[in-house]
């Protein structure tokens, strides 16, 4: 009983040690809330600061970048992509992950979503 439990914390923690920066987030902030929604929507489970996941990109050093999709076209990876890609991630593919992040659309605001880049943008170097 006790390995299953372990075995599930594992997988929905992501196993990743917390962030320096991320322990320097003051409670009740939006970067705060954002780390909230973060964990409790299970984000962590698929992506990760440091450490390469097959399931979902990477949240490390993300803003103002060029990113690629699986048509061929280019992206630019700021807050309007990451609010999309919370609330239809399907619309939006990278090139090299599968459509399988499951919507937030109908769980979470627009508003919700700011506060998740907020909170990424925090922890970002």
């Amino acid at each position: 009983m006790n390995v299953i439990l372990i075995l599930l914390l594992f997988i929905f923690t992501g196993c990743e040690k917390p962030n320096t920066k991320e322990q320097n987030i003051v409670k009740g902030s939006l970067e705060h809330e954002g780390l909230v929604l973060f964990k409790q929507f299970g984000c962590n489970a698929c992506h990760s600061m440091d450490r390469d996941n097959s399931r979902g990109p990477q949240i490390n050093n993300i803003f103002n970048k060029v990113l690629y999709l699986e048509d061929g076209d280019s992206i630019f990876y700021d807050e309007d992509y990451i609010v999309e890609s919370i609330l239809e991630p399907n619309k939006i593919v990278l090139r090299g992950y599968k459509p399988i992040m499951p919507t937030y659309k109908n769980l979470l605001s627009k508003e919700d979503a700011l506060k998740i880049v907020k909170y990424l943008k925090y922890i970002s170097p």
